[in-house]
């Protein structure tokens, strides 16, 4: 206390002291200490300090001393329990960039966005995953909140997903936001850690289209072969809530409905063969390759080639998907899933070589390739023969 009362009107001060008075009348009367607290208790503020001023002259001065003292305790353990830290300004933050390849597909929305972190000071892009690969085209509507998430806006951040090799498999998720890691997160150039950073999402039910549950995952992981929305299982595309006002959608759910039917056939096993039987040396030396590559790039969905006697199959080793298989007997080259999907895995293994933060541990020509690789694949797939030829730097036929 430092001697200044703060002042009040006249007329509250006449009925404080009112107040006192008949308050001070009461206590007299009462025999019950906890009696004289409940009604000191239902005094008004003003009141209280009316009443305070009234006791304070009949106080020795060791007594104001020590009411001075547990008042500045109080007012000490009080600032204490009310503080707030600052909010520590954050070293990264979330960044979403376009894969503009769209644009050569003749498309007018891109297929997906990479995840980037960006470092202030001094500036440095880092690139940490990729989000949902939409062969028709999807803006995202996003903004940032102060703590740094990406928060995504309706009404486009609802997707359906269907299993590519189940089609009665399909889910309906709602995209919240991503989260930054921590503010005091930071990185260097060849820092090849694993930042804190989570997609927040609501899985919708498909029919009545009403939340049933949220999630968090840890992203990209969230996103590898194996996750929980493994970019290579299921065939993504935008969802469009209906109007509660319009009647059942027609012409834009089938058109939609027909471009993933068109995207979700079922994949034949294809076989194509090599033009010259002496290239066969090449294929094996480009797979090792991809496997070494998978090991430093993304270890966490590492690549693996399976030899049973002369076949040689490149998969990968958390899901034991296969990507292809190389025939050394008849120098051929056997697909299992379809176009899209093969060029999707090799994009995305292209994209994570070329964006390394340690490029020390490529060749020069490593990284050529790796960038050539990405730029390849991100062309619409539309002949196996072509994507094979990008792929090996080789010629293929489809009969011997």
């Amino acid at each position: 206390m430092d001697g200044k009362i703060p002042a009040f009107d006249f007329g509250k001060q006449q009925q404080a002291k009112q107040k006192q008075g008949e308050t001070a009348i009461a206590l007299n009367s009462s025999s019950s200490d906890s009696a004289q607290f409940e009604l000191i208790e239902q005094l008004g503020a003003e009141e209280k300090l009316a009443f305070i001023r009234e006791l304070l002259p009949q106080l020795s001065v060791l007594e104001l001393r020590s009411l001075i003292e547990l008042a500045q305790q109080e007012i000490s353990d009080r600032q204490r329990q009310t503080a707030t830290p600052t909010a520590a300004t954050p070293i990264t933050r979330l960044l979403l960039k376009k894969d503009y390849t769209y644009q050569s597909r003749g498309l007018k929305e891109p297929t997906q966005y990479f995840v980037y972190l960006r470092r202030a000071k001094p500036k440095l892009d880092r690139y940490i995953g990729t989000l949902f690969y939409i062969p028709t085209g999807c803006t995202l509507a996003y903004s940032r909140d102060p703590e740094g998430r990406i928060l995504f806006n309706p009404p486009h951040n609802i997707f359906a997903l269907k299993d590519a090799n189940n089609p009665l498999v399909n889910q309906l998720v709602r995209l919240i936001c991503l989260e930054p890691p921590p503010p005091e997160y930071t990185f260097d150039k060849q820092q090849d850690d694993v930042p804190e950073i989570h997609l927040q999402l609501e899985y919708l039910d498909p029919k009545t289209h009403q939340p049933i549950t949220k999630a968090s995952y840890a992203f990209p992981a969230c996103m590898y072969e194996g996750g929980k929305l493994d970019r290579y299982r299921w065939e993504v595309s935008a969802f469009d809530l209906p109007a509660p006002v319009l009647a059942e959608p027609t012409v834009e759910v089938s058109s939609a409905s027909s471009s993933r039917r068109i995207l979700e056939l079922p994949a034949k096993a294809t076989t194509f063969y090599l033009e010259n039987s002496a290239d066969a040396i090449a294929i094996l030396e480009r797979m090792r390759l991809w496997v070494e590559w998978s090991e430093k790039a993304t270890p966490h969905s590492r690549w693996q080639i399976i030899q049973n006697k002369t076949v040689h199959t490149l998969q990968n080793t958390s899901s034991q998907r296969k990507i292809f298989s190389f025939f050394a007997e008849s120098d051929a080259i056997g697909l299992e899933s379809s176009l899209p999907v093969l060029v999707r895995w090799f994009q995305d293994l292209g994209l994570a070589v070329s964006q390394t933060q340690n490029p020390n541990q490529y060749r020069a020509d490593e990284l050529k390739l790796a960038r050539s690789l990405f730029i390849d694949m991100s062309l619409p797939p539309t002949d196996p023969i072509v994507a094979l030829k990008q792929l090996f730097h080789l010629k293929f036929v489809k009969s011997k």
